[in-house]
């Protein structure tokens, strides 16, 4: 079905607002949805095809960018990647659907960060065609919900933009007449393509230069500050360990190579799996050339069967037609005999009669060879047309085939790209475990520092004890001989 005839619209928001809850009420689907604690949908999923209004609608689920097993940078590749698949084939978007949980006591970071996502991915010209659904009604009081939706419409940080832009805000109670309801002021809108589809397929801007991408990696940026500052303070509590017994020391000391461990068989996996993905790939590209190589071999074949049916059809019409031809000359022959016969005499018209007799059970002859003939004409063009049909479905088939193979050509692209961004995130490993393994060298040598001046400060203070005990005995010493003397020279005195 073309691209004229399907109504897409996306819908996205956080983890666990409700969009394949969404999708499966308005379209009658049975997509897989998540429990309140995981996400379920890791990948771009359609819906079925439904009517609504006098036009066929498809609902596209996406993932959430705060999802519970996959990071911002791969759904943002998945969403990027569908998108631009997308519009390179002459589909756009006829709307938008953010939901947003009106339940939430405050708008946490996960939800703050879903938006900017996709405003960022949207684009301001984009926020025509998006509508923002506040959900989970029922789970507040409808006081409460009011003065919420009027916080997000007022602040800045949130929905005011957007709704500045052209977006709409609307409310879905979790039925389908709401769902419906909500669709429908979207299936007849023009459909234009997002900022993000602009940037990949007009400008041929790197998705890392995009205006998602660039948030993406603030976002990351942040979040490796957060983890820096959280490494600082461990290396504070680190030095302020020092100074307790040996075996804290010691305890610290086997958490960090505990969790240098976990790093490394961490990147062991993940290079484990990149080269079973590798893998798969290659044997998928195999089976792909192989099923092309099939599929136009079969076409040409089927090409040539169809050129010699034809050829052989246009003989058959062509005799048919001759045949004709002769038979309506005989029927004139007869015709003039006829009407010789009334004006010849009589002796004359026994033997024309015998001609005519003859020539009458000719043209009988010729009508039965002639019925036959159109039979055989009727049997031939039957199954010429059944030959013409199986040529025709043969030649579906093949552009079906033709389809998966150009829906393999895209799943190929998708996995190159993957493995990009899995080499790029090996590569990113590879230096965390080299900025590990110099930090734990670095922690090594302090910790043998401390051991040192530990080791140096227990000998300056065994020597310093020696040192007062040979004083203390000196000085022992020194008290009888000085009594000595004092009495000697009392003696001598007296």
């Amino acid at each position: 079905m073309s691209s004229e005839n399907v109504v897409t619209i996306a819908l996205m928001g956080p983890t666990g607002v409700g969009k394949t809850t969404f999708i499966n009420r308005a379209s009658g689907s049975s997509l897989a949805e998540g429990d309140d604690l995981n996400s379920c949908t890791s990948e771009i999923a359609r819906s079925e095809i439904f009517r609504l209004n006098g036009r066929n609608v498809q609902l596209i689920d996406t993932p959430g960018f705060d999802d519970s097993s996959t990071p911002d940078s791969v759904i943002l590749r998945k969403v990027a990647l569908y998108l631009e698949t997308e519009y390179q084939q002459g589909f756009k978007l006829s709307g938008i659907i953010f939901l947003h949980r009106i339940s939430d006591v405050r708008v946490g970071g996960a939800s703050r960060r879903n938006f900017s996502m996709f405003r960022k991915l949207c684009g301001e010209q984009g926020m025509k065609n998006v509508s923002l659904v506040t959900t989970r009604w029922a789970d507040v009081l409808p006081e409460v919900g009011e003065k919420r939706e009027q916080q997000l419409k007022s602040q800045d940080t949130l929905f005011r933009p957007a709704l500045t832009a052209g977006a709409r805000m609307l409310r879905h109670d979790n039925t389908t007449e709401s769902a419906l309801r909500i669709l429908a002021d979207l299936v007849d809108r023009q459909p234009v393509p997002v900022q993000l589809q602009h940037e990949l397929v007009d400008r041929h801007v790197d998705i890392s230069q995009t205006e998602a991408g660039t948030e993406v990696r603030r976002l990351m940026e942040a979040q490796a500050t957060a983890f820096r500052n959280e490494i600082e303070e461990l290396r504070k509590d680190m030095r302020n360990s020092m100074e307790q017994k040996d075996e804290d020391t010691k305890l610290l000391r086997a958490e960090y190579e505990e969790k240098l461990a976990t790093l490394m068989d961490n990147q062991e996996k993940l290079s484990s799996e990149y080269f079973k993905d590798k893998q798969e790939w290659r044997r998928k590209e195999r089976d792909l050339e192989n099923a092309r190589v099939a599929a136009e071999e079969a076409r040409e074949k089927s090409e040539i069967a169809l050129d010699e049916e034809r050829r052989r059809n246009a003989m058959r019409i062509s005799s048919l037609n001759d045949y004709n031809a002769k038979l309506m000359e005989d029927l004139q022959k007869k015709e003039h005999a006829q009407t010789a016969l009334s004006v010849l005499h009589s002796a004359e018209k026994d033997t024309l009669r015998q001609k005519l007799d003859k020539a009458e059970k000719d043209a009988e002859r010729a009508k039965v060879k002639l019925e036959e003939e159109r039979l055989l004409r009727e049997q031939a063009e039957k199954d010429a047309q059944e030959r013409v049909a199986a040529m025709r479905e043969r030649e579906e088939r093949m552009e079906r085939e033709w389809e998966e193979a150009r829906e393999i050509d895209r799943i190929r692209e998708k996995q190159r790209k993957e493995e990009r961004e899995r080499e790029r995130e090996l590569e990113r490993v590879r230096e965390h475990k080299e900025a590990a393994e110099r930090e734990k060298k670095v922690r090594e040598q302090e910790v043998k520092r401390r051991e040192e001046t530990l080791r140096k400060d227990r000998e300056n203070e065994e020597q310093e004890r020696l040192e007062r005990q040979r004083a203390e005995q000196q000085a022992a010493l020194r008290i009888p001989f000085y009594i000595l003397v004092k009495s000697l020279t009392a003696w001598a005195w007296s």
